[in-house]
Order: structure tokens, then C-alpha cells, then sequence
């Protein structure tokens, strides 16, 4: 599961605009509970772009297993070399054919 939150801290560093606990919120009441009833809130939207994204960044690597993408990535670059090579050849093959009926 990914979480991404709002610290206490962010609420000030950023300046985000606090709003209601919202009641219809079906966490209202435990949110209630451990903040306190006049707690504010805050959405993710006003944090800044640059903060979200490195964030989500963090929050997403911590699910993948590097060593598992590390090699992913190294079999791709050796299929788009073979792609290109073959690809190559092909391109000559039909320079051959081509330039063979002139």
C-alpha cells in the first residue's frame, strides 16, 4: 500500500490552508480520536509540486525490489540492442534488394 501524508511540519513550512474534519469521512471518528475533535486538516493537492513528486518518488521505491529492476532494466537494453541489429540488417537487406533491380 502507498501512503503519502501531510506532517504537522507541513502544514507551517508549506502554508497549506487548514479545513473541517470532514463527517462524512468514514476515518472522521478515529481521526477524531487521536488528534482531538477541533484537529485541523489538510489535502495534498496545496503541497508543492516538487514536495509531492519527490514524495511519491520516495514512497514508490521503498515497493520495488532494486535488485529485481536493476536486472529488468539491464535484459531491455540487451533486447533494444538486438532489436537494433536486427533492424539494421534489415534496412541493408533491402539497400541489397532494392539497389540489386536498378
Amino acid at each position: 500500500m502507498l501512503c503519502i501524508a501531510i506532517h504537522a511540519g507541513d502544514i507551517v513550512r508549506f502554508n497549506l490552508p487548514p479545513q473541517a474534519i470532514k463527517s462524512t469521512d468514514r476515518r472522521a471518528p478515529g481521526f477524531r480520536q487521536q488528534f482531538g475533535e477541533m484537529a485541523a486538516t489538510v489535502q495534498l493537492d496545496p503541497l508543492p509540486l516538487p514536495e509531492l513528486r519527490e514524495r511519491m518518488v520516495v514512497a514508490v521505491k521503498r515497493l520495488i525490489d532494486m535488485d529485481t529492476w536493476e536486472r529488468q532494466v539491464a535484459i531491455q537494453q540487451v533486447e533494444f540492442e538486438c532489436i537494433t541489429t536486427i533492424a539494421q540488417q534489415f534496412r541493408g537487406l533491402l539497400q541489397q534488394f532494392v539497389g540489386g533491380e536498378k
